[in-house]
């Protein structure tokens, strides 16, 4: 395979635009064409990046001859253009998440994927930023101990669904949640955080009195097959001043890991703190110098908690923010190249780690339906 990949976007989108930019960014792939059935979207998106507009799959495909297929079609509907892809003979594809909106669609697509012999990744993207990777190190190491609990919330301003999608609600948006919108996110960090756990029940709630075209929020818990207890809280019907807000805790044995992904109230920035009970002072010089050889800057400090009856000091961990990280579409570009799925800029950033895949996203997709159906029926949802 040649360093210079011609690549396609499939979807004209916001995400769709955005991974157009990030392939005219990168000094490996030329972008040869954007698809989408809105014209208007195409030609806007192929103008504003130099490149042509095709309005069908199937154009860019056999016209513009892509090495690279970015599908950035809405939620429900990933399975007739990847269908398409594969058939056509594209063995590199990025797809944006979630994987699918069903089961069905998603046992389907990955058949083919094998079928095909295709290399599959699905883009989560916050696998990508250096606080998720950190978290992923003292998780993995051990540093904070067995664990315990996790707790994810993740919501949209109202915006989102109502003036965002406003010229249609009734079609995709219709057709999705903010589980598959947003949840998939949070449970692909927390498999990849916890592997090689997964999911073993699912209990859940939701409401729908604001959007009626959609579900407001869904409220759950998992257990997992390590023992992991976790509750996850996604929706689209937030009143607040923020656009997104994420927020996660994730707690083990002997330590715990909070990470504010965005700023709340005023706050200029968002926050990665994580702070230990019972850990060696060298252990934790260790953690930080590893952390450093991957490119994440971190702050030890120590403070006393504003509490009685402890009066030992507690020993923490803060990540300093990186004004740009590279997204991980370059990293997938990478591991085409190298034919990996750790390729070596992303072991040089996360170690072992390898990307998010098809199996991923399956994966993925067969917990966020479980938390649909044990929402609208009212039982666990057993898994394994």
């Amino acid at each position: 395979m040649t360093t210079q990949l011609k690549a396609g976007v499939i979807g004209a989108g916001i995400m769709g635009a955005s991974h157009a930019r990030e392939f005219n960014a990168n000094a490996h792939t030329e972008l040869v064409g954007v698809a989408d059935l809105d014209e208007d979207k195409a030609d806007e998106v192929a103008r504003s990046e130099n490149t042509t507009a095709y309005y069908s799959a199937e154009d860019l495909i056999s016209k513009a001859k892509p090495d690279v297929v970015y599908i950035a079609t809405p939620d429900p509907y990933h399975r007739a253009p990847l269908t398409t892809v594969l058939e056509m003979g594209v063995k590199n594809i990025l797809l944006q998440k979630p994987f699918a909106t069903s089961v069905e669609d998603a046992e389907a697509m990955a058949a083919m994927i094998e079928k095909h012999g295709a290399n599959v990744y699905v883009t989560f993207a916050t696998r990508a930023r250096s606080e998720s990777a950190t978290g992923k190190y003292l998780t993995e190491s051990g540093l904070i101990g067995e664990p315990l609990f996790a707790s994810m919330r993740n919501v949209d301003n109202i915006s989102v669904p109502r003036e965002m999608w406003a010229d249609r609600p009734d079609n995709w948006a219709s057709e999705s949640s903010s589980v598959p919108f947003l949840y998939s996110h949070r449970i692909d960090r927390l498999r990849w955080f916890y592997q090689p756990a997964e999911v073993k029940t699912v209990t859940a709630v939701s409401r729908s009195e604001i959007l009626g075209y959609s579900t407001d929020f869904f409220e759950s818990f998992l257990t997992w097959t390590n023992g992991l207890v976790t509750r996850v809280h996604t929706g689209w019907v937030d009143f607040g001043s923020q656009l997104v807000y994420c927020e996660n805790l994730f707690h083990g044995t002997k330590g715990m890991i909070t990470h504010n992904e965005t700023p709340a109230f005023g706050r200029p920035t968002a926050g990665f703190q994580a702070v230990f009970d019972d850990i060696d002072f060298d252990d934790l010089r260790q953690a930080q110098a590893e952390l450093l050889e991957r490119n994440i800057g971190t702050r030890l400090f120590w403070e006393k908690p504003n509490t009685k009856g402890i009066p030992k000091t507690v020993p923490g961990l803060e990540v300093i923010p990186k004004e740009k990280e590279t997204p991980l579409t370059d990293y997938i570009i990478d591991a085409f190249l190298e034919d990996s799925a750790c390729p070596s800029s992303w072991k040089a950033f996360q170690g072992e780690s390898r990307l998010p895949t098809f199996r991923d996203g399956l994966e993925q997709t067969r917990v966020c339906c479980a938390v649909e159906e044990a929402a609208r029926t009212g039982e666990v949802v057993h898994l394994r």
